[in-house]
């Protein structure tokens, strides 16, 4: 069956309607999604020549993903951020991801693979009216394999350039009323020739579903990531460290359906340790000589200090309730509350208050309503209220047309608000003396830290043509950017005679349209083709255009080829480097085979075929030739 791709129906393949949950928090036709979202499949999955789950986002209009350094990686809207972007919330299986420290998301820690990967959502543009302020410009849902529908064992092992060996184990069992997966994967390479970025890590996780009755649902998973990661800038090489992080995670979720109604309660735990030491002298640090510094500081001695992050710890509890009323077709109403708790520790980055934590209480629903078959309307609302900020509401109004069944229009606007995280409000780095005395004042946040205000207005259409072979994806948006968070430095009367404060100092207005096209002539084809256009008023470290394509063909006898192109116009990075535009091409061929019960999955993977070296994020990040051989065992 394996090798007859005519085996299916094609008409059980076009029929398919695709839905999506990421814009609502329910099920609903992605036609009539509020938001433009885009579903990378299962199929998009297998086809990708990658070595990294994260770069399916590449296949994302707009999204741009990059190596800060060979072991980090990061995910970002059109440039706008530096190596730890702040505005996209990640999700893995309704469980945030998207950590205090830094403000961002370590993708390596999360202990997941492509093998585990069912289906990711992603929302373009804004989406705080759903999941909260972290998506002032996007969501991405990444939806686990359900170990309902999982059996048996997978063993997987990826060898290749960078000295990169990657193992994976994934084993599933059910009973009556239960099923579970374990799955394991260790990671290892060497990073980028010229730079000491290499990487290791080693994660665990146990998932359970347990299904009582035909009304109830209780999902969870325990699990860790253990890793050491090399971390530094490319033009200081002789300035790498170590940054260590451990993380470990716990979720519980329960799901109550009765009649038109739905109820999920959904609650987790993410604990998390990173560490990156180097210690110098501090007159090293303040750029003197030792008798310079006794002579400046009568009486201060020429001691070791800590001049990286050090050791920083956070807490992060979650709890969600909301409840989903089914009114009738094309009519839904949905509610729900939730509460936050983080604790971060951080000496080296708080001064000395080192320990600092916050309550969030957040509120939201979402009402979809059709006037007849043509006309609807879609209202969502958060409300969150942090600790020490204002409580922000962030609304989100969609007008819908339905042409007929394969023609469908849309407009909306938003106001989203992105209340600052406990790490930007806090955050306070200065050389200080034994006698309490402040030498040098480094970085320090605005005590009046305030939110960040996003609007966006958008015209989309999503069309099927050609008996739903062909799709078009399209969205004109106008986005505007006020009292954005930044660093702004300042002149001050210390060593070094100037400082650097984050403040609500940026704005920007942003003008463009992102397009995605899918056609699959038949179940044998997949074409997937991105591109984003992009125009700013007053920022000018953005890529203008950023295009991708991933084509792939199910050959007789089992084998398979596909290829992706990338292409990114110049991009200033933000405490990064200026990257000119670059084209790349990749390619994978696979081929399988069905051997006494077990499948064999055999693929070579080649990365930047032509060879045309381009840099990632900075100086150093130089990206050549790769090639991988993937071998994965199901049984």
């Amino acid at each position: 069956m394996a090798n007859d791709t005519t085996a299916y129906s094609e008409r059980d393949f076009l029929d398919h309607i695709p839905t999506t949950e990421a814009a609502t928090r329910y099920s609903m036709p992605l036609s009539s999604s509020p938001s433009s979202v885009t579903l990378i499949t299962r199929e998009m999955i297998d086809a990708m020549p990658m070595v990294n789950f994260v770069d399916l986002l590449k296949l994302v209009p707009g999204f741009q993903v990059f190596f800060a350094n060979a072991s980090l990686q990061a995910v970002t809207v059109n440039g706008q951020s530096g190596r730890f972007p702040r505005r996209l919330e990640i999700r893995v299986d309704g469980r945030t991801v998207y950590t205090p420290i830094n403000s961002s998301v370590s993708w390596e820690s999360l202990g997941l693979t492509s093998n585990d990967i069912a289906y990711i959502e992603v929302v373009r543009g804004s989406n705080v009216a759903a999941y909260g302020a972290n998506a002032v410009q996007g969501a991405v849902n990444i939806h686990t394999r359900n170990p309902l529908t999982d059996s048996g064992t997978e063993i997987s092992y990826t060898a290749g350039d960078w000295q990169t060996h990657n193992i994976g184990v994934r084993h599933s069992v059910k009973t009556n009323a239960a099923a579970y997966t374990f799955r394991a994967h260790y990671r290892e390479n060497q990073g980028f020739e010229t730079l000491d970025d290499q990487s290791y890590v080693d994660s665990a996780a146990l998932q359970g579903v347990y299904t009582p009755s035909l009304f109830d649902e209780f999902q969870w998973e325990l699990g860790y990531s253990d890793g050491n990661f090399g971390f530094g800038d490319g033009d200081r090489p002789e300035d790498f460290s170590d940054e260590k992080i451990d993380t470990q995670w716990f979720t519980l979720s329960w799901k109550h359906q009765w009649e038109n109604n739905e109820v999920r309660l959904n609650t987790s735990a993410n604990l998390g340790r990173y560490d990156r030491s180097q210690r110098v002298l501090l007159s090293t640090e303040l750029d003197i000589t030792p008798l310079q510094l006794s002579t400046l500081y009568p009486g201060q001695t020429d001691k070791l200090i800590e001049i990286e992050d050090g050791e920083r710890k956070y807490k992060q509890y979650d709890l969600e309730l909301q409840h989903h009323i089914n009114i009738a077709t094309g009519r839904d109403f949905l509610w729900g509350v939730g509460i936050r708790y983080q604790d971060l520790t951080a000496p080296a980055e708080f001064g000395n208050d080192s320990d600092s934590s916050e309550t969030i209480y957040f509120l939201f629903g979402n009402v979809n309503w059709d006037f007849n078959q043509q006309w609807g309307a879609n209202l969502g609302v958060m409300a969150e209220d942090h600790e020490q900020n204002d409580t922000e509401f962030s609304p989100r109004l969609s007008l819908k047309y339905h042409l007929n069944q394969a023609h469908h229009f849309r407009i909306s606007g938003s106001v989203a608000y992105r209340q600052p995280s406990l790490y930007e409000k806090e955050r306070l780095i200065q050389r200080e003396l034994d006698s309490g005395a402040v030498a040098d004042l480094l970085f320090v946040s605005d005590p009046q830290l305030d939110s960040e205000k996003f609007q966006t207005y958008e015209l989309a259409y999503i069309g099927y043509w050609f008996d739903n072979k062909l799709s078009v994806d399209y969205r004109l948006f106008r986005e505007y950017l006020d009292d954005g968070v930044k660093y702004i430095k300042h002149p001050n009367n210390d060593i070094n005679g100037k400082f650097r404060q984050l403040e609500n100092a940026e704005s920007d207005r942003t003008s463009g349209y992102d397009t995605q096209i899918q056609w699959h002539p038949d179940v044998s084809w997949l074409l997937s083709a991105q591109y984003r256009n992009t125009r700013k008023e007053q920022t000018k470290r953005h890529s203008n255009h950023i295009a991708s394509m991933l084509v792939s063909k199910q050959l007789p006898k089992g084998w398979s080829l596909s290829g992706t192109y990338f292409h990114q116009s110049a991009t200033n990075w933000h405490r990064g480097s200026k990257v000119p535009s670059w084209h790349r091409y990749d390619l994978k061929i696979g081929k399988t085979w069905a051997i006494n019960g077990a499948n064999i999955d055999l693929a070579l993977i080649l990365q930047n075929i032509t060879d045309e070296e381009y840099l990632e994020y900075q100086v150093g990040n130089l990206f050549e030739q790769m090639s991988f051989l993937s071998l994965k065992v199901s049984f």
